[in-house]
């Protein structure tokens, strides 16, 4: 800011000091002739404003460095007063203060210094306090437990898990802000390139509102598990190793989305869309899937455990080298190529599943296995060899 208002003010004195030499220059004789000291004698009073005009640009000159050093003196001031205030806000978020209200409020007033109004230097320090107060909260096997049976809507939930009062105020504020959080990772912060603010942030037991619109979102490696949200899209998002562990995403949008490795164990994805997703060791175990769309999707190395696919639409599906098994696919029974390579369809419900057109090629499927009403045209089923 203070060397864009130098750089403009040098243009004016340059541009005030071109003037004078072009008037001086057309006008030089008369010049000489009026400012004769007969001629200043008999207009005594002109003399002052003459020499003012002519002493001007100098005199503005010296004053705009001596305001331009008072501006850095001011702003130096005002950055180590926001450093010293940063630097309490951060003890108090971090639980250094034993006021729950105290934490609490340090966390709201962090968010100004995420979103740069303090300056880019402040964005990293301050999503790391955010990240690290999330961390520190870890669910017991009694809470997870809790959480499981209380996003179930056919569940009483009466009985609900007490979130950390800190806690809820980062899962507030991300809610609140979350275009702003899609959108953090696309801004080119010079002090922290390659930087990805939401990785390995825990945003568990998150309950969002229906639609919630995670398109392009970046929550590499997160932590989403035990959170509920109806008809949440995540088109074209980042998830790869993200961790959707128990969670409840019926109706989702997962087309064009980054799938690889990530965990969906026990989570719930009824209805949901997988087009165009990118699947990679992906792993749906004890997932419902029912009525799920995958049509023309590549499946040659995704993991199905024990997973409700009733009436899921594969058609024009890749399968290849398909094992649909009853035992572990990471057993030892099984080569790292065969746990890398292979999709697992084991003890899977296929009822109603549409194999129209999928291509499984030297698959492999081990009773026993439900493909009542199943929709398999004769050359798939040529494909598929079934072994006891």
């Amino acid at each position: 800011m203070l060397t864009r208002i130098l750089r403009n003010r040098v243009l004016i004195i340059a541009a005030v000091a071109f003037i004078e030499m072009v008037f001086l220059l057309c006008f030089y004789e008369e010049i000489i002739n009026f400012i004769d000291d007969k001629n200043l004698t008999n207009i005594s009073w002109l003399s002052a404003p003459v020499t003012m005009v002519i002493a001007a640009p100098i005199a503005y000159f010296i004053w705009i460095f001596r305001n331009a050093d008072k501006r850095r003196d001011q702003e130096h001031v005002e950055e180590n007063i926001r450093q010293s205030d940063f630097h309490q806000l951060e003890q108090w978020a971090t639980g250094d203060s034993e006021k729950v209200s105290l934490q609490t409020a340090a966390i709201y007033q962090l968010l100004p210094y995420v979103k740069g109004e303090y300056g880019e230097r402040f964005i990293r320090p301050a999503m790391e306090i955010y990240r690290s107060v999330l961390s520190s909260w870890r669910l017991t096997s009694e809470e997870a437990d809790i959480s499981f049976k209380s996003i179930r809507a056919s569940i009483d939930q009466g009985e609900r898990i007490q979130i950390p009062t800190a806690i809820s105020a980062i899962h507030d504020i991300f809610i609140q802000e979350l275009n702003f959080f899609k959108s953090l990772h696309h801004i080119k912060i010079s002090t922290h390139k390659n930087w990805i603010p939401l990785r390995r942030m825990s945003l568990k037991c998150i309950p969002y509102e229906n639609g919630t619109n995670f398109s392009g979102i970046n929550l590499l490696e997160a932590d989403l598990s035990f959170s509920i949200c109806l008809a949440a899209n995540f088109e074209d998002a980042n998830l790869k190793i993200t961790n959707f562990d128990c969670s409840v995403f019926y109706n989702a949008n997962f087309r064009f989305a980054v799938l690889e490795s990530t965990n969906f164990r026990g989570a719930e994805l009824s209805n949901s869309d997988f087009r165009n997703a990118n699947f990679k060791l992906t792993k749906f175990n004890l997932t419902q899937l029912n009525q799920s769309d995958f049509r023309d999707t590549n499946l040659g190395r995704v993991l199905f455990y024990k997973t409700n696919l009733k009436d899921v639409d594969f058609t024009g599906a890749t399968f290849k080298n398909v094992v649909i098994c009853t035992e572990n696919p990471f057993s030892e029974n099984y080569s790292v190529n065969e746990r890398i390579f292979n999709a697992y369809f084991e003890e899977a419900i296929l009822e109603g599943a549409n194999f129209q057109n999928a291509f499984f090629e030297k698959a492999v499927f081990f009773e026993p296995l439900n493909f009542d009403q199943s929709k398999m045209d004769w050359v798939v089923s040529n494909q598929i060899s079934k072994q006891s």
